[in-house]
């Protein structure tokens, strides 16, 4: 496996600032100086698509697993399909997204940027059981923003 000069390096930077920002929460998501949508996709791997005024992520684009090109995707089928209920997201989606889960995290992460309102949530949620998807629209809450030992991604591909 060959490695790219100065790789490890921002490995090392991106996993050093991605605990930073996910310690920021341990008091309470609502002390940290970041919102939780960001908070989420530092924590899920998600690419965060602005709305931050500093925004750190910037640098570490490629450490994400989540893409902004998988979100834009996601984001235009729902702007089109706004009564679509979760099932029909992962069928079209399928081809976009590594898993389920990936899928899940990228729709929490819309939640909680605020995006859609809750028409959209609430049919994106029909049929499934209480334990299917229905985190996708709960608040954020520091116990979530566990990390594991190795730094990586709770459902990296």
């Amino acid at each position: 496996m060959s490695t790219i000069p100065g790789l490890n390096l921002q490995l090392t930077l991106f996993k050093q600032m991605r605990t930073n920002i996910l310690q920021s929460a341990f008091a309470g998501v609502s002390h940290s100086p970041f919102s939780s949508a960001y908070l989420f996709a530092w924590y899920a791997g998600i690419y965060p698509q602005g709305g931050e005024k500093r925004p750190l992520h910037e640098p570490y684009q490629p450490f994400f697993s989540i893409t902004t090109a998988q979100l834009q995707a996601l984001t235009a089928f729902l702007q089109h399909n706004s009564q679509a209920h979760f099932q029909q997201v992962c069928q079209a989606m399928a081809g976009v997204f590594h898993s389920d889960q990936a899928l899940k995290d990228a729709c929490r992460y819309l939640f909680l940027a605020g995006e859609f309102d809750s028409q959209l949530w609430q049919h994106l949620l029909q049929g499934l059981d209480k334990n299917s998807c229905r985190c996708i629209t709960e608040p954020l809450q520091a116990d979530e923003l566990k990390l594991h030992g190795d730094l990586t991604f709770q459902h990296a591909p």
